[in-house]
C-alpha cells in the first residue's frame, strides 16, 4: 500500500528502512534482556523499571504500525506512543503491589490501543470524516505483520528445539543454556521480527490477498452464530430465570457476542465488501435483532452482581466490555435497518460505529491505566461502601483489601488501623493483625484450597466455596493437597465435584483423611444455593467412622473410579470398590454405611 498521507517528504529506502528497524528492533531486545534475570521476564518492582519496559513492547509497534504515515507524522505518533508508555509506567510502576498483580495487563492493553490507533492516526487527513477504508488496510497490514512475525519465529524456534534435542544427546548443555538465556533470545526475536517488518513495509501485496481471502472463507461462520443466537432467545419462550441462576449470564453472553461482532467483521470485511444478497442481509438484521435482548440481559446480569456485591476489578472491566459490545450491537442494528430502508448510507452507519467504539475503548483504556480511574482504587471505594452499608460482612472486606485492592486495598488497612487508634474500632485491630499475618488463619487457608486441584480435572474450586470452607475452618487437617493415595500414616485431603443424582446440580466436598479425631466425622456437600452463596445439601458417610470406607473413597476419587447406585432416597448413593458409601440429603434420617452387596 503506497503512503496515503502526502506532506512533500522522502520517505527512507530500502536500506535506510532496515537499518532504521533493525536499531530499534536492538534497543528494544537489548532491553528486554536486562529486565530479565533467570532466563524469564521477571519484572523488579520498582518504578523506574516499569518506564523502561514500556517503552520496550510500545515503541517498536508505534514504529511498525504507523509504517502508512508519512515520514513527518509517523515520528510523532512514534514520540506520542514513547510519552504515553513513559508516563502510564512511571504510574505503573509506582502503584503495583508485588504478588497480587498480572503487570504485564497495561502494556498488553496499550498494545491493543497501538493496533488500533496508530493505523488510523496514520491514514487521517481529513478530521470532519474518518477515512474507513484505509483505516481497515492500514490496520490488516499490521495484522498480516504480526501473523507474519508469528510464523516466522515459531518456525524459527521449532529449529532451535531441534537442535537442542540434537546437541543434547551429545552432552552439550551449552547450547540449550545459550539458546534459552535473556541475552541471546530476546535480541533474536526482536532483530528477526524487525527485519520481517522492514521487508513487509517494502511490499506488502501478498500478505493483503492472504489475509482478505481468509477473511472471505471464514465469513459463513457469521450466518451460522446469528442462527444459534435466534434459536437461543426463541429458547425464552419460557422464561429466563435458569439463565440468571446460573450467575455467569453476563460472561457468557458478552462472550457470545462479542464473537457475533468478530464474525460479521469477517463476512463484511469491516463494511469494505459488497452488499451481500438479499437473503444473508435478512439473516443479518434478524441476527442483530437476537443480539438486542442478549445484549439487555447481560447488562441487566452484571448490574445484579455489582448491586449485590460492589464493583471489583474484574467486574469494571467486565462493564467496559459491556459498554464496547453495546456500541457495536446497536450501530449493528442501525446498519441492518440502514441495509433495506436507506441502502447509500449503510456503509457510513460502520463506519461511525467502529469509530465509536475504537474512541471510547482508546479513552477508557488510557484513564484506566494512566490512574485518572484506576480501577482498583474505584473497587476498593465500591467495597467500602458496600462494608459499611452492612451489606459484605468484615472477614469477605477484609480479604478483598488484602489480595485483591493492591496498593489502594494496603492504604484502606492502614486507614483502619488509624482508625482503631483513635476509635478505639475492634475491626481496624483486626486489619493490623491482618496485614501481619502471613501463614496463619483463615488466608493460609483459603490459600491452600485454592491451589488444591479438583478432582476429575484440573480446574480449581469457585472463590466463593473456598471463601465458605476457609471461614468454617474445614482445611485446617489439610496439610498437604494430595493428587495421589496418600499412607495411611499421612494427612492429606482433596476436592471433589459430583453430580449427586440425575437431575441434580454440580456439588463438591471436602474429602479429609487422617486429619485427627476432630476431623474424622461426616463429609459435608456444598452447593451453590443462590449466586455466590453456597451451603451443605446433604451428607456423606453419616455417622460412619469406618476408616476402610474413607480410604477406599479417596482412592476411587483419584482413580476416577467412583460411580454412583441406584438411589434409596433422592440423591444416589455411591459405590468406591465394594463399598456403598451413603449420601443423606440435609433433613433426611441418618442411616449407616455398609458394603455393597455384590
Amino acid at each position: 500500500m503506497q503512503d496515503i498521507v502526502k506532506t512533500g517528504e522522502k520517505a527512507p529506502d530500502g536500506r535506510a528502512r532496515l537499518m532504521l528497524y533493525l536499531t530499534v528492533g536492538l534497543v528494544q531486545g537489548l532491553l528486554l534482556a536486562v529486565l530479565t534475570r533467570n532466563d524469564r521476564l521477571l519484572i523488579l518492582y520498582f518504578a523506574w523499571l516499569m518506564p523502561i519496559l514500556m517503552l520496550a513492547i510500545l515503541l517498536p509497534q508505534a514504529l511498525y504500525y504507523s509504517e502508512a504515515a508519512a515520514p513527518g507524522r509517523r515520528r510523532g505518533i512514534v514520540c506520542a506512543a514513547a510519552i504515553m508508555a513513559v508516563v502510564i509506567g512511571v504510574y505503573q510502576g509506582a502503584t503495583f503491589s508485588a504478588g497480587h498483580e498480572f503487570h504485564l495487563a497495561a502494556a498488553l492493553a496499550l498494545s491493543l490501543l497501538l493496533f488500533i490507533g496508530a493505523p488510523a492516526l496514520s491514514v487521517q487527513t481529513d478530521w470532519r470524516a474518518a477515512r474507513y477504508p484505509q483505516w481497515v488496510d492500514a490496520a490488516l497490514r499490521a495484522f498480516g505483520l504480526l501473523a507474519q512475525g508469528g510464523l516466522i519465529l515459531g518456525l524459527a524456534w521449532i529449529a532451535f528445539a531441534a537442535a537442542d534435542g540434537l546437541f543434547s544427546l551429545l552432552g552439550m548443555r551449552w547450547v540449550r543454556k545459550t539458546i534459552f538465556s535473556a541475552w541471546f533470545s530476546f535480541p533474536f526475536n526482536c532483530l528477526v521480527f524487525a527485519w520481517l517488518a522492514a521487508q513487509a513495509g517494502l511490499d506488502d501485496s501478498m500478505a493483503q490477498r492472504t489475509l482478505a481471502r481468509c477473511m472471505r472463507l471464514c465469513g459463513w461462520l457469521y450466518p451460522m452464530m446469528a442462527g444459534i443466537g435466534i434459536l437461543f432467545v426463541a429458547s425464552w419462550i419460557g422464561g429466563i430465570e435458569a439463565l440468571l441462576r446460573t450467575g455467569r449470564a453476563a460472561t457468557i453472553l458478552l462472550w457470545f457476542l462479542a464473537l457475533l461482532i468478530f464474525f460479521f467483521n469477517l463476512h463484511t470485511r469491516c463494511g469494505l465488501e459488497a452488499r451481500p444478497a438479499k437473503w444473508l442481509r435478512w439473516i443479518a438484521a434478524a441476527g442483530w435483532i437476537a443480539a438486542l435482548p442478549m445484549l439487555a440481559v447481560a447488562l441487566y446480569g452484571l448490574g445484579l452482581r455489582i448491586e449485590q456485591y460492589g464493583l471489583s476489578e474484574e467486574r469494571i472491566w467486565g462493564l467496559l466490555a459491556a459498554c464496547i459490545i453495546a456500541i457495536f450491537v446497536l450501530g449493528y442494528c442501525a446498519h441492518a435497518a440502514a441495509e433495506f430502508f436507506r441502502p447509500e448510507g449503510a456503509g457510513r452507519t460502520l463506519s461511525r460505529t467502529h469509530l465509536a467504539a475504537s474512541l471510547a475503548l482508546a479513552v477508557s483504556v488510557l484513564t484506566m491505566f494512566s490512574g485518572i480511574a484506576d480501577p482498583r482504587r474505584i473497587s476498593v471505594q465500591s467495597q467500602w461502601r458496600q462494608w459499611a452499608q452492612q451489606r459484605t460482612s468484615d472477614w469477605e472486606f477484609k480479604r478483598f483489601l488484602k489480595y485483591k485492592g493492591g496498593v489502594f486495598g494496603e492504604d484502606a488497612l492502614r486507614e483502619l488501623e488509624a482508625r482503631a487508634k483513635d476509635a478505639n474500632d475492634p475491626l481496624a485491630r483486626q486489619a493490623q493483625a491482618l496485614l501481619d499475618s502471613q501463614e496463619e488463619g483463615v488466608d493460609a487457608s483459603a490459600d491452600l484450597l485454592r491451589a488444591m486441584k479438583v478432582f476429575p480435572g484440573e480446574e480449581t474450586a469457585p472463590d466463593g466455596l473456598i471463601e465458605a470452607w476457609a471461614s468454617s475452618g474445614a482445611p485446617k487437617a489439610c496439610r498437604v493437597p494430595s493428587n495421589r493415595v496418600p499412607s495411611k500414616d499421612e494427612p492429606a485431603c482433596l476436592i471433589w465435584k459430583f453430580r449427586p443424582g440425575k437431575d441434580a446440580p454440580e456439588s463438591y466436598t471436602l474429602l479429609v483423611r487422617n486429619g485427627g479425631a476432630s476431623h474424622n466425622r461426616t463429609a459435608k456437600v456444598w452447593q451453590e444455593v443462590r449466586p455466590g452463596n453456597w451451603d451443605i445439601v446433604a451428607s456423606l458417610e453419616p455417622e460412619c467412622r469406618d476408616a476402610d470406607a474413607r480410604e477406599a473413597l479417596f482412592a476411587a476419587v483419584i482413580a476416577g473410579s467412583a460411580r454412583f447406585a441406584p438411589p434409596e432416597r433422592s440423591y444416589d448413593d455411591i459405590l468406591a470398590g465394594n463399598v456403598r458409601i451413603m449420601l443423606s440429603p440435609s433433613g433426611d434420617a441418618k442411616r449407616e454405611c455398609g458394603r455393597a452387596t455384590p
